[in-house]
């Protein structure tokens, strides 16, 4: 009797996919400054979350951080993009942020015009 009782109280767990509930988001810097990025997601089971700089892992593999994940940059010196991703069993999610340096967006378009006009007088 003690058993069946046992199989009739089972308790439902819900499953619920990850997503972002503070999605990371940009962030402009002076050259050499420092900024820290964070990301939280949640999910059942809550999701791993992990910091990507293109195909680079940045976050250590062996113990990725679970629901949130602050990713501290120093001594920034050129504008980047950012992935957070969260991962569970139940799927992956990824947002983009960007890291924008003040000044130098500015002065790579100079120097692109300068380069074409440069070349166009030759």
């Amino acid at each position: 009797m003690l058993v069946m009782m046992m199989m009739m109280m089972s308790v439902a767990v819900r499953r619920v996919p990850p997503h972002f509930s503070i999605p990371p988001e940009n962030a402009e810097v002076l050259p050499g400054g420092a900024v820290n990025l964070t990301c939280v997601a949640i999910g059942s089971p809550m999701p791993f979350v992990r910091w990507r700089l293109g195909a680079v892992e940045l976050t250590p593999e062996d113990n990725p951080p679970i629901g949130k994940n602050i990713l501290q940059l120093t001594d920034v010196r050129e504008t980047a993009t950012y992935t957070c991703v969260a991962t569970s069993d139940l799927g992956n999610i990824e947002y983009d942020a960007e890291v924008r340096v003040k000044g130098t967006t500015q002065l790579g378009m100079i120097r692109s015009h300068l380069f074409v006009l440069i070349t166009l007088k030759m």
